[in-house]
């Protein structure tokens, strides 16, 4: 998702000339992330640590006008938290340990804080209020007139081209990634989803089969992929190493996902 043609083609030489692979197939992480929760259709929100990816999928195949990236995410959220941390006068710890603080933090429940005790035994107090700020930074960019998260929701849901796709991209609300793992922050998405779409109908929350194992959102991206390369790769249809060296690079649009 997101990525133009020419990074495909590289991507299929570095795997072929670089690492001798015997075959690839690539395809899109939001239709992996839905593969895992055994869906087709669906507005997927990616929640990583570089931003926060957004994008409909409707039978399979990514809506792409209406993919959206958010530039909030882990790492806004840990600059937030360490500039709330030096508001009250505490010199934030490293970034790597911030990070783990942050994780503790944001895993208890809405309106509670937690004691997180550094390598050095220094115990860091974080606030219900260093979470409120973590949480918001983590779903909203900086910039107030950026679109926020829930916003690209209603954006890519209604970016299909009939009412159909429309309905289907609706048809649930996968929060996927890294922070899909912060309490409450789905329910959020979900309820602020729900005020904003005028004009379709508010997602409900996808949630992974009970076949599935534990921190399957968390990974659902790569569990989708292991469940996708049984097909692919059973079934002759990703690339192989003799079709690369007839046709090169570009074999990757005729033969994986567009």
């Amino acid at each position: 998702m997101l990525n133009p043609r020419r990074d495909r083609e590289r991507l299929a030489a570095l795997a072929f000339e670089r690492f001798n692979v015997a075959s690839l197939f690539v395809a899109d992480a939001p239709v992996l992330a839905l593969y895992a929760l055994g869906r087709l259709s669906g507005t997927v929100v990616d929640i990583g640590h570089d931003g926060v990816a957004v994008a409909a999928v409707v039978d399979g195949g990514v809506v792409a006008p209406g993919c959206r990236r958010v530039p909030a995410g882990g790492a806004a959220a840990d600059a937030a938290l360490a500039a709330a941390l030096a508001a009250r006068g505490i010199a934030p710890p490293p970034p790597g340990l911030l990070r783990l603080a942050k994780h503790a933090l944001l895993a208890q429940e809405e309106g509670t804080g937690v004691k997180h005790t550094l390598p050095d035994g220094t115990v860091l107090e974080l606030t219900a209020d260093d979470a409120r700020v973590a949480r918001a930074a983590l779903l909203a960019p900086a910039d107030p007139h950026e679109p926020t998260v829930a916003d690209a929701i209603v954006l890519c849901a209604g970016a299909a081209d009939d009412a159909a796709s429309r309905r289907a991209a609706v048809d649930g609300l996968a929060v996927v990634g890294g922070g899909c793992r912060a309490a409450g922050v789905p329910a959020t998405l979900a309820e602020a989803a729900a005020t904003t779409c005028a004009h379709i109908a508010p997602p409900p929350l996808a949630h992974a089969p009970t076949y599935m194992p534990g921190g399957t959102l968390a990974a659902a991206t790569w569990c989708g992929g292991a469940v996708l390369s049984r097909v692919v790769f059973s079934s002759g249809q990703a690339v192989t190493r003799g079709e690369y060296d007839e046709s090169g690079p570009s074999v990757v649009h005729r033969k994986c996902t567009p």
